[in-house]
C-alpha cells in the first residue's frame, strides 16, 4: 500500500507539474480530445444539485484520489503529453512517464483484466509515442493490446473499449510508418478504420429517423469524430505508398460522411441544416483535416482546382470555428489550419488570374505548396 501511495503522490505531482507548465506556457497550442480520453470526467462539468433534505454522500479518501488521478493523467497529462516537443515541457513529460510506468506496474496484478488497466498501458504508449520513440511506443501499444484482449468478452465488447482498441491500433500504425514499414502500417490503420466504422453505424441512426438527442447524439457524433479521423490516417498511409486513387476515394468517402452528419432531419421534422460545425467541433475540426488531405492529394496531382475547392471549404469550415467554437482549443487549432490554408488559396487566385489575363487554360501551372495541418 505505501508503494501505491508513493506512486500516485509521486505521479500526481509528476503530471500536475508538467501541466501547470504547459497551461503556462503554451496557451497558444493544443489538441482536440483523442479517442482514448474517457467520457464524462470533465472537471468542468457542475455537480448535479441535491434534492431537499437529501444528504451528500461523503466520498472517501481512496475514491476523492482516484478522481483527481482521473484527471492528471487521463486529461491533464493527455495534453501536456502531447506538446512534449516544447523544451520547457520535454523533463516534465519524461518524469511524468516514469513516474506512470511506475504506477503501471505497481498496480498490474491488482488491475489485470480491467478497462483502467487498458487505458493506463495507452496513456503510456501514447505518451512514449508523443515523445518520439518509435520502438518503443510499439512495444507499449503491443503491451495495450495484450491487456485489451486480457479482458473478458463483456469488456471487451463495449463501445468505449472498442474505441481504445482503435486508438491502440492507429498507434501502432503511426509507429510502422515512422520507423518505415508502411505495409505493416496500412494493416493497422485498416484495422483501427473497420473498428470505427462498425461502431459508427452502430451508433447511427436508420436514414428514415431524427438526429437522436441526448447520450445518443453525443455517441453518434463521437463516432463521426473517430471514423473521419481513421479515414484521414489511413489515406495518408495510402498516399505515402502511392496508391492515389485508393488514398482519394478514401478521402471522398470520409466526406460523404462527414456530409452525411446534417442530413438526418432535426427532431422537430425542420427541413433546417445545422451547420457542420454546430453540431460538433470535433467532427468539424475531423472534417476540416480531411479536406485539407484531400486538397493536398489533388495539388500534388496536379488538380489545381480541385484541390481548391476542398481548401476553400476548409477555410469556411475553419473560419466559422474560429468565430463560434466555444473550445479554446479548438479555435486555436481551426485558426493554425486556416493560417496554412490562406496563402495557398491566395496564391492560386492569384495565379488563375494571371493565366486568364495571359489566355492560358486555368490549372496549367505548377502544383501549389501542399499547406500544413497537424497530424494527430
Amino acid at each position: 500500500m505505501l508503494m501505491k501511495d508513493a506512486a500516485v503522490r509521486g505521479l500526481a505531482l509528476a503530471t500536475l507539474g508538467a501541466a501547470v507548465c504547459g497551461l503556462c506556457s503554451c496557451n497558444e497550442e493544443g489538441g482536440e480530445n483523442t479517442a482514448a480520453a474517457p467520457a464524462g470526467t470533465s472537471a468542468a462539468q457542475p455537480a448535479q444539485e441535491k434534492a431537499a433534505g437529501e444528504t451528500p454522500a461523503v466520498a472517501s479518501v481512496e475514491e476523492v484520489e482516484e478522481e483527481l488521478l482521473d484527471i492528471l493523467i487521463f486529461d491533464l497529462g493527455m495534453r501536456a503529453s502531447e506538446l512534449s516537443s516544447h523544451p520547457e515541457l520535454n523533463a516534465s513529460v519524461r518524469n511524468m512517464l516514469e513516474k506512470l510506468e511506475n504506477y503501471y506496474s505497481v498496480l498490474s496484478d491488482e488491475l489485470a483484466g480491467s478497462e483502467r488497466k487498458l487505458r493506463l498501458a495507452l496513456r503510456l504508449a501514447d505518451t512514449i509515442k508523443n515523445l518520439g520513440a518509435w520502438e518503443r511506443a510499439n512495444s507499449a501499444y503491443q503491451r495495450a493490446l495484450a491487456d485489451y484482449e486480457a479482458m473478458p468478452q463483456g469488456l471487451r465488447d463495449k463501445a468505449e473499449c472498442r474505441r481504445l482498441l482503435s486508438s491502440i491500433y492507429n498507434g501502432m500504425g503511426f509507429c510502422a510508418l515512422r520507423r518505415g514499414n508502411s505495409s505493416e502500417a496500412i494493416d493497422y490503420y485498416a484495422k483501427s478504420n473497420e473498428i470505427d466504422t462498425a461502431c459508427f453505424m452502430q451508433a447511427a441512426p436508420e436514414e428514415s429517423d431524427v438526429l437522436p438527442e441526448g447520450e445518443q447524439r453525443e455517441r453518434y457524433l463521437q463516432a463521426a469524430a473517430d471514423l473521419l479521423f481513421s479515414i484521414r490516417c489511413l489515406g495518408e498511409c495510402q498516399t505515402v505508398v502511392q496508391d492515389v486513387e485508393e488514398a482519394r476515394e478514401m478521402y471522398k468517402r470520409g466526406a460523404t460522411r462527414a456530409e452525411q452528419v446534417v442530413t438526418i432531419p432535426a427532431a422537430n421534422a425542420s427541413t433546417q441544416r445545422a451547420p457542420l460545425w454546430g453540431l460538433s467541433q470535433d467532427v468539424s475540426l475531423q472534417y476540416v483535416r480531411l479536406l485539407v488531405a484531400l486538397g493536398n492529394l489533388e495539388s500534388s496531382c496536379s488538380n489545381a482546382q480541385e484541390a481548391f475547392n476542398n481548401w476553400l471549404k476548409a477555410a469556411q469550415i475553419c473560419e466559422l470555428l474560429t468565430q463560434r467554437a466555444s473550445s479554446l482549443i479548438i479555435r486555436n487549432k481551426a485558426a493554425q489550419i486556416l493560417q496554412g490554408i490562406v496563402p495557398q488559396l491566395r496564391a492560386m487566385q492569384q495565379d488563375s488570374a494571371q493565366q486568364q489575363a495571359e489566355g492560358q487554360p486555368e490549372g496549367s501551372g505548377e502544383a501549389a505548396e501542399q499547406p500544413a495541418a497537424p497530424q494527430e
